[in-house]
């Protein structure tokens, strides 16, 4: 047998839910109702640009979207606004006759045609109340081209006993740029990317990227430089070189103290069989001697193999004896 309170709670359920049933309906109802009456509604559309002339750069950014209020019944404007992908405004740039003011050229394109397709499209029955805005306008500007210099911002250490074998060399070291003569006129070289390089061991070969410090309004061909350079293992070695007399005019009798120096250097070790004192030259500018404070002349090196880096020379200065 069925409770009493079965029972109960049976017919409180049927009862609610003959209560949601009819709530629904009504709302429904409710809803079809208003959705049959008109409403003046704003709704915002896409502009979508294509095919930008060759060669030209807008001066001056463009309207995005459009707004167009609708006076239109509920149905259309939820469908509008809800369950269909909106109309987008497509303007073929290509097809937009420019007309040349000065160094500008600049086109005016009307909306309200394509607005009231759209409301044809789409069966808005009351009609446009407004299009902001009902014209866009464009101006252009011819894009001009120059070569500029690549400048590397990059930072580099090296492992114990390893340094550049060579210079640095970026390739290509000269890019183009494009833009408004504006733009171009003010940039006479660009930068990489700023990187670092720590604790190199090895040949570097990298990939970096310019720097654009006008994205948008600038352009850069191409886009990035290889970096190269070569790096090896050096040791430190000495040698000692005679000191050699210059700009002796008069053909004096001189002896200079001491007659050799000894030059500390690095070298690539595999350059270290390479080096002989022969390949390496001093001097003493005798043009320079002061007689009467006897003061000493200073060594220059004039000479040494592109592949060694000087640390040192000792002495620095000489001593010197004129014979009569």
């Amino acid at each position: 047998m069925i409770s009493m309170s079965e029972s109960r709670k049976r017919k409180i359920n049927y009862n609610l839910t003959v209560f949601v049933i009819c709530l629904g309906i009504a709302a429904f109802t409710w809803m079809l109702i208003k959705l049959s009456d008109n409403y003046t509604v704003e709704l915002s559309f896409p502009v979508v640009y294509e095919n930008q002339p060759e060669n030209m750069m807008l001066v001056e950014d463009v309207d995005s979207t459009i707004q167009v209020g609708l006076d239109a019944q509920g149905f259309v404007i939820v469908k509008l606004k809800y369950f269909s992908q909106k109309a987008k405004f497509h303007i073929d740039l290509g097809k937009v006759r420019l007309k040349k003011h000065g160094r500008e050229y600049y086109a005016m394109v009307n909306t309200r045609e394509w607005a009231q397709e759209t409301a044809r499209k789409y069966d808005v029955q009351g009609g446009i109340v407004f299009i902001r805005p009902d014209t866009i306008a464009f101006r252009f500007e011819k894009i001009v081209s120059k070569h500029v210099k690549v400048i590397p911002d990059l930072k580099f250490t090296f492992a114990k006993q390893y340094f550049p074998y060579d210079s640095l060399r970026i390739e290509p070291d000269r890019c183009k740029i494009s833009g408004l003569a504006a733009t171009i006129d003010t940039i006479s070289a660009v930068q990489t990317e700023k990187r670092e390089f720590d604790n190199l061991s090895q040949n570097l070969n990298e990939k970096v990227r310019i720097r654009n410090p006008l994205p948008g309004q600038l352009f850069i061909d191409p886009s990035e430089v290889a970096v190269t350079m070569p790096v090896e293992k050096f040791t430190e070695s000495e040698l000692f070189v005679p000191v050699l007399i210059r700009n002796n005019n008069k053909n004096l009798r001189v002896k200079v103290f001491p007659d050799k120096v000894k030059i500390v250097f690095m070298v690539a070790l595999k350059d270290f069989r390479k080096v002989s004192p022969e390949m390496f030259t001093v001097s003493v500018d005798l043009s320079k001697a002061d007689l009467a404070s006897g003061a000493k002349l200073p060594v220059s090196i004039d000479t040494h193999p592109a592949f060694t880096k000087i640390k040192s020379m000792e002495p620095s200065e000489v001593d010197y004896l004129i014979f009569k």
